[in-house]
C-alpha cells in the first residue's frame, strides 16, 4: 500500500478503531514525514484521552503522542496539523504555554499560509482549525489573562456565526451551548 492509500484508509477507519490506523500508518517509512508522525501521535492522543471508562486520561499512551509529535514538529513546525496535535497533547500535559504557542501559531499561519502547507487540508478544516485555535486559547487563558481570553472567545463566535464549522463533534461536549446548530 502507498502513502495516499494508507492515509485514506487511515481516516476511513480512524473514528472505529484508532489502533488499526495507526499501525497502517506505522508499515509506512514515517520517520521523516512530519505528516505520517502527525497522525500517529493524534491517534496515540485520542485514545488517551477519550477511549478510558473512568474518564481519566491515559498517560501512558499521551507519552507515547508527545514522543511522536515532538518529532513532527522538529520536522515541520509550521504545520497547522502538528501544531493542532502539540497543543492538544501540551494541553492535557499541563503545559499551557507551549499549548498558547501552538494555538496562536495556527492563527497567525492564517488561511493562506495552511492552504500551502503539505498537508493540503481541506479549506473548511483549515477554517475550522483557525477558528477552534481561539476557542482553546479561551480556555487555556481565562485564568491568566481573563480580557485577552474574552477577546479570543468573542473572535470565536464570530467565526461560527459566519458559518466556520467546529472540529469539535458535538459541540455541546465542548460548552457553549448557545452556538450548538451553527
Amino acid at each position: 500500500m502507498n502513502r495516499e492509500e494508507a492515509i485514506k484508509k487511515y481516516y476511513q477507519i480512524y473514528s472505529d478503531n484508532t489502533t488499526l490506523a495507526r499501525e497502517i500508518i506505522k508499515k509506512l517509512n514515517y520517520k521523516n514525514d512530519h505528516r505520517l508522525l502527525q497522525m500517529i501521535a493524534e491517534s496515540y492522543a485520542d485514545e488517551a484521552l477519550f477511549n478510558n471508562s473512568d474518564g481519566r486520561i491515559n498517560y501512558h499512551k499521551l507519552y507515547y503522542a508527545n514522543y511522536y509529535i515532538i518529532k513532527a514538529f522538529d520536522l515541520c513546525s509550521t504545520c497547522s496539523n502538528v501544531l493542532w496535535t502539540m497543543g492538544k497533547i501540551m494541553k492535557n500535559y499541563g503545559e499551557n504555554k507551549i499549548a498558547v504557542f501552538c494555538y496562536k501559531s495556527i492563527i497567525e499561519l492564517g488561511e493562506k499560509k495552511i492552504s500551502k502547507d503539505s498537508c493540503k487540508n481541506d479549506p473548511k478544516i483549515t477554517l475550522a482549525q483557525i477558528n477552534d485555535s481561539k476557542f482553546e486559547l479561551y480556555r487555556l487563558m481565562h485564568r491568566s489573562e481573563p480580557a485577552l481570553s474574552k477577546r479570543y472567545l468573542n473572535l470565536y463566535k464570530k467565526g461560527r456565526k459566519k458559518g466556520i464549522s467546529t472540529l469539535y463533534k458535538p459541540l455541546k461536549n465542548y460548552l457553549l451551548p448557545g452556538l450548538i446548530g451553527r
